[in-house]
């Protein structure tokens, strides 16, 4: 039998990117920690780093609506 048609469905609510990042102990670091929390380059200071550049890039979501929404950015 041959294949007569075929279709692809894309779920995009399930597409979700989210690294955690743990602390961790450092003798370079003043606290004695090393942590993306305090970085000046992350105006959320969360542990986690979120993509949401699928959506964006596909048009589903305004880029500067997630970044006012994620970190306060107009």
């Amino acid at each position: 039998m041959n294949l007569a048609d075929i279709s692809r469905t894309i779920k995009s609510d399930e597409i979700v990117t989210k690294l955690y990042v743990e602390d961790v102990d450092s003798e370079l670091s003043k606290t004695g920690l090393c942590s993306i929390k305090t970085a000046e380059d992350n105006p959320s200071k969360d542990s986690a780093i979120y993509n949401f550049s699928y959506y964006t890039t596909k048009g589903i979501l305004d880029k500067a609506m997630v970044d006012n929404d994620l970190y306060g950015v107009n």
